[in-house]
């Protein structure tokens, strides 16, 4: 299990990129819920344990950079789309949109 500092949600709509993309998780899976996280189950079995606390939700600058790059790319290769999803998302409903 993965435990990160911060944490962002992204829907991503396309073709992957080469390079950085690997950082992004292989989809999700399922979502569970418990008393302070979110635990979401990736497609490749990984597991990330995500506290709800507000300041939690966003990235570092290191991650933010590395998001907007790809989020640049993407859209300068007109492959798709990467759209970060609002911190007050219902996660647990999430897979059913």
């Amino acid at each position: 299990m993965e435990t990160p500092d911060k944490w962002v949600v992204v829907k991503l709509t396309g073709g992957y990129l080469d390079g950085d993309s690997w950082k992004m998780n292989s989809g999700i899976k399922s979502v569970v819920e418990d008393k302070d996280n979110y635990l979401f189950h990736g497609y490749s079995g990984s597991v990330y344990v995500c506290h709800k606390g507000s300041n939690c939700y966003g990235t570092n600058s290191y991650s933010n950079s590395i998001l907007n790059n790809t989020i640049t790319r993407i859209n300068e290769a007109d492959i798709g789309t990467l759209e970060i999803l609002e911190n007050d998302t219902d996660w647990t409903n999430l897979l059913e949109k």
